[in-house]
């Protein structure tokens, strides 16, 4: 049965039973007496990249080879159906790790583990990210790719104030944020010419060059103009 091939995770009985064979390893007792063992004796491959996961009854083949979760071996083939059924679907799913394989290779992927995993991984950034934030080192991991920090001046601003406003970008993008210059028109104050507003933004690229890039063109949304930079990359 296959509560012999999957030991310990409940499961729901087959509508057509998978017959068990004399050997009591767990990695062989789908093969029929004829099989050769040679096949089963490659390891299960990486999983591949979690953006591209393909789990239970999205998997296009009927036929799978499942690993073992015991030796890591690989199975004999078996129909995706059958185990999607005998599976405890509220706790596991079938994952879908190397499609290139004849029949395709999955994995038996435990809910709770991976969502105990990436809230583990989830923190422990967090944690990397407030350490090297506190000794003023670059930020990596989830926080740099979180939202961008905002640093807002004026059309008319000085060019002493200018470089006030930018001298804590510069400090942002130095340890690895995102920085977003908003540029907006002073409340109460005549809408400055087009040159002024060229000779703004020119000025912010020039004093931001070197500690940020500028990752795309100035965009416009109504009376303001949003810069957004990035650390160079090393």
């Amino acid at each position: 049965m296959l509560s012999r091939v999957l030991p310990r995770l409940p499961h729901r009985p087959l509508a057509h039973p998978i017959p068990a064979f004399a050997s009591s390893s767990s990695s062989s007792l789908l093969f029929p007496p004829t099989q050769s063992r040679s096949a089963s004796s490659s390891s299960a491959p990486k999983r591949i990249s979690r953006s591209s996961q393909i789990k239970d009854e999205l998997i296009p083949h009927p036929l799978i080879t499942l690993v073992d979760p015991i030796s890591n071996e690989l199975l004999p083939p078996a129909k995706l159906s059958d185990l999607l059924i005998a599976l405890d679907r509220a706790r596991f799913s079938i994952l879908l790790v190397d499609p290139s394989h004849d029949p395709p290779i999955c994995k038996i992927l435990d809910k709770k583990a991976a969502y105990t995993k990436a809230l583990e991984k989830k923190d422990k950034d967090r944690e990397s990210a407030a350490a090297a934030q506190a000794a003023g080192g670059p930020v990596t991991g989830a926080a740099a790719g979180g939202p961008a920090k905002e640093v807002h001046i004026t059309w008319g601003v000085t060019s002493h104030d200018l470089s006030h406003k930018l001298g804590k970008a510069k400090e942002l993008l130095g340890k690895g944020h995102r920085v977003t210059v908003v540029i907006n028109d002073k409340k109460g104050v005549a809408a400055v010419a087009a040159r002024v507003r060229a000779d703004v933004i020119k000025g912010v690229e020039t004093q931001l060059e070197g500690v940020g890039k500028l990752k795309k063109q100035p965009t416009n949304k109504g009376a303001q103009v949003f810069m957004e930079f990035q650390a160079p990359v090393a």
